[in-house]
């Protein structure tokens, strides 16, 4: 219905701190998250033919393409259900609702199931590995934390990743959704600085590509990354801060340990020499 439209811009969207950004910042780091997975795409350029120049392409147009069918979806919900889109738990499924019925309701929450499964089933194997990993190959985390069993488990990982989903799993999805957007933040911004590094530097590690614009575009990004920020609730922001400490917490100690460890073995090598 074109009557859904109209305001182009809500009433809602012009009210808060100034016209346009209070309740648009409220709906922006949401949004933010249906591109939180594309960061994992370089992982794979092991595995791709050239890929300086096509892993770039690859983010663009998974992004693109992302943004397409995000903006198709949301103009057929609002031409649905209007604002009423607001006042639904499941707002994509009710408006579907709407449109061609109960079946329409259940088809969508079945395949947000299906997905939400595919997503918790693949963290369910990376993240213990993950764990691991930071704490015998990386020396990020005590020793004893990468242990494994006879099977090759990380099994001190996957209990580790049981507690925490546990704890999590009893908060809200709006809390849960700006984590991941604050996990994603710390990410990218030393990517962006790093570009911006690079790009003075003239020193990009592989030499394989060019940047257009030249600061702009690292600019930009650092900007919005910034804005994204000042959406985030003092407990997202809390809850950040002391996973922070500890982790620095830890770093410090494991640090001190390993040099440690490094001055016992080098003093250990010099008493060998002089026997």
């Amino acid at each position: 219905k074109k009557a859904h439209f109209t305001p182009v811009i809500p009433h809602a969207a012009l009210t808060g701190v100034g016209p346009f950004f209070k309740h648009f910042g409220d709906a922006f780091t949401p949004i933010f998250y249906l591109f939180t997975g594309f960061s994992f795409i370089p992982i794979a350029a092991k595995q791709m033919n050239n890929p300086e120049k096509n892993i770039p392409r690859v983010l663009i147009a998974v992004m693109t393409s992302v943004t397409i069918l995000d903006c198709l979806m949301l103009l057929v919900a609002i031409g649905l259900s209007g604002q009423k889109l607001g006042s639904y738990s499941n707002p994509l499924a009710s408006a579907l609702k709407t449109g061609v019925g109960q079946w329409g309701f259940a088809f969508m929450i079945v395949g947000m199931l299906i997905s939400i499964f595919g997503v918790a089933f693949s963290a369910s194997f990376n993240t213990p590995s993950l764990i691991a990993s930071l704490a015998t190959e990386h020396g990020m985390l005590p020793k004893w934390i990468g242990k494994k069993n006879k099977h090759d488990a990380p099994w001190v990982g996957i209990i580790f990743t049981a507690v925490l989903s546990g704890a999590l799993a009893t908060q809200s999805y709006l809390f849960l959704v700006s984590c991941t957007v604050l996990a994603s933040f710390v990410q990218y911004v030393p990517s962006i600085l790093a570009v911006i590094k690079f790009k003075h530097s003239n020193e990009y590690p592989t030499h394989g590509f060019s940047l257009p614009g030249k600061y702009t575009v690292p600019i930009i990004a650092l900007i919005i990354s910034c804005y994204m920020v000042t959406n985030f609730t003092p407990k997202t922001l809390l809850l950040g801060a002391v996973v922070a400490v500890i982790a620095a917490a830890c770093y410090f100690f494991i640090d001190k340990d390993e040099k440690l460890e490094k001055e016992h073995e080098d003093f250990l090598a010099k008493l060998r020499r002089k026997n």
